[in-house]
């Protein structure tokens, strides 16, 4: 994990943030959002249709369908082409899960440097 790089946020050299976010601007363009609706729609419908399927019954959004799963899933199908399908099947939900755990060291790394200093992360 790199320590030192700036992201498009945090990056206070001006050539630095300049070439960052020219880099962003083109995943954020028109055509680029009209690429990805297809993705998302699909995905939104996915969704829906595992809704239909409770029949009525209570259900718990904050466990059953995450909007993380959601994400993930269009993310992945626009980044690497694949669809993971973690709205209606289990098998990697795993990955969303070591993520969360990344962030959160990753988070406190990068707040507390000692931590990584002292080969604690």
């Amino acid at each position: 994990m790199s320590h030192f790089e700036p992201n498009t946020l945090t990056a206070r050299d001006s050539e630095v943030h300049q070439r960052k976010r020219k880099r962003l601007a083109q995943a954020l363009s028109d055509d680029a959002l009209r690429h990805y609706e297809e993705f998302i729609v699909a995905e939104s419908d996915e969704l829906c249709s595992e809704l239909r399927q409770s029949d009525g019954a209570t259900l718990d959004m904050a466990h059953i369908y995450s909007v993380d799963h959601v994400t993930f899933d269009i993310m992945t199908q626009i980044v690497f082409g694949k669809n993971f399908r973690t709205i209606s099947d289990t098998t990697y939900r795993f990955i969303l899960e070591s993520m969360q755990i990344s962030r959160v060291r990753s988070a406190v790394v990068a707040y507390m440097p000692i931590v990584g200093a002292l080969g604690l992360d």
